[in-house]
């Protein structure tokens, strides 16, 4: 196989299944499990339960891979990312969606679950409702076309209520009408944490829906990004939607186009969008009941707002640099002095061998090198700093005591938290070193003489 190609084509129904990177470990092509037309092993599921993305778009499942599956998200400790998205993958039968609803419920870090195209209807939404109800990871669940309707809107709408760390629902090519978009905008009345709703392409949705959402709109300050193409959506429920708008300071994202508004309604959006500074795109393309005329003003309009949006900023950035620059020439050798007497010897000096750091990150002699501070390198980080040449001495230590074997990371040696150092690849506290080269700048004993205030 070339080196050049980093994900090897899988040519057999067999699923493109692959692993990501955990913390710590250098970025490589992704692994792809071997193609077979056979089924998998026990080994080969025990593998699985290793892998943070599973990915089975598109692939037809057998039966006896559905139960493999399962057991992989009930037993899985790293998997975050499901994708299993077709209308060829056989999940239409409600006793499945319980077993999966079931092995959902049992894991404890998917954040990503797509069931896009899968036929669940609402049966089984109910149960997949269910698990995200007492989810405390997932954060993205999409369920694009499948023939949800109200019953399985208000089941969704029920677990929005408690759950907590929901993100975006994806909601579009559904059956859902009016009354399912109200028990959507009573529930985010309530929820805090969802950032995105698509529901484009719920063809019954109408005035009556819309309005139920700019109720919403109003009292909802956590909701960013809304998706309304192509739900029959006219001047009144335009209207209502702009009305909501003028108070609202979450949304940044509206679309509504291929919808059925006119002139009127699409004059009161447009003066929303210039009187609502949050909100950064409106779209009204594909509403054919706009006269040309109003269009041209809107474009106007929007287009005027986007060049003095660009300006602000502009203005932003330059007076930025402006007071970053001033900031820079009011430093005098007085606050220099100052930040120099706040530094003890836990600052100065390496906290294990006692001697001083240097600060030549450039050299290449390792008598200096070796004496730079290191702080932790690892997300599960602590405050505390040492010499390079420390850090490597623990390292040698460690692996004397375990048979030579040279461990890539080593607890900290204070407070013994876990894969804090990696010798090899040092992590400098750069910020340290900045303020060891200022301080250089004055005259030390003459400093320790001064009094502290």
């Amino acid at each position: 196989m070339s080196s050049s190609r980093k994900i090897p084509q899988v040519v057999s129904a067999r699923s493109l299944i692959h692993r990501l990177p955990r913390d710590g470990e250098k970025k490589k092509p992704l692994e792809v499990v071997p193609s077979t037309i056979k089924p998998y092993t026990k080994e080969d599921y025990d593998k699985l339960k290793t892998f943070r993305v599973i990915n089975l778009r598109g692939k037809k499942l057998q039966h006896f891979d559905i139960d493999g599956l399962i057991l992989v998200i009930k037993e899985s400790a790293v998997l975050e990312r499901l994708v299993l998205n077709g209308s060829n993958n056989k999940l239409t039968i409600v006793f499945d969606y319980g077993k999966f609803a079931n092995a959902f419920a049992k894991n404890k870090t998917l954040e990503y679950l797509s069931l896009r195209n899968n036929n669940i209807s609402d049966e089984g939404i109910k149960y997949l409702a269910d698990v995200m109800a007492v989810s405390k990871t997932l954060k993205y669940f999409d369920l694009y076309m499948n023939y949800v309707s109200n019953k399985g809107a208000k089941c969704l709408a029920d677990a929005l209520k408690v759950n907590k760390t929901l993100v975006k629902l994806d909601m579009r090519d559904n059956r859902i009408g009016s009354k399912g978009v109200k028990y959507f905008a009573d529930a985010l009345k309530e929820n805090k944490s969802l950032e995105k709703l698509l529901l484009s392409n719920n063809n019954n949705i109408g005035d009556e829906g819309a309005m139920y959402l700019a109720g919403m709109i109003t009292v909802n300050e956590t909701l960013q990004w809304i998706d309304l193409d192509n739900i029959h959506i006219g001047n009144k429920g335009a209207e209502s939607i702009a009305a909501s708008l003028l108070v609202n300071s979450g949304i940044r994202t509206i679309n509504l186009k291929c919808n059925n508004i006119g002139s009127k309604g699409a004059e009161k959006l447009s003066e929303a969008y210039v009187n609502n500074h949050n909100i950064n795109t409106l779209n009204l393309s594909g509403n054919e009941m706009i006269s040309a005329s109003v269009m041209y003003q809107i474009d106007n309009i929007l287009n005027d707002r986007v060049a003095r949006i660009i300006a602000k900023k502009d203005m932003e950035i330059a007076s930025r640099d402006e007071e970053i620059a001033s900031l820079k020439r009011q430093r005098t050798d007085s606050q220099i002095k100052t930040l120099t007497l706040q530094l003890n010897q836990d600052h100065t000096s390496c906290s294990i061998c006692l001697s001083k750091y240097s600060t030549d990150i450039n050299s290449k002699d390792e008598c200096i090198t070796k004496h730079l501070p290191v702080i932790s390198a690892s997300s599960k980080s602590c405050d505390h700093c040492f010499c390079h040449g420390c850090v490597l001495k623990q390292q040698a230590a460690i692996a004397e005591g375990n048979d030579g074997k040279i461990p890539k990371w080593i607890p900290c040696m204070l407070c013994r938290t876990k894969t804090a150092f990696c010798p090899s690849e040092p992590k400098y506290n750069r910020m340290l070193i900045d303020i060891l080269k200022e301080a250089k700048w004055v005259d030390a004993p003459t400093v320790k003489e001064e009094p502290i205030n």
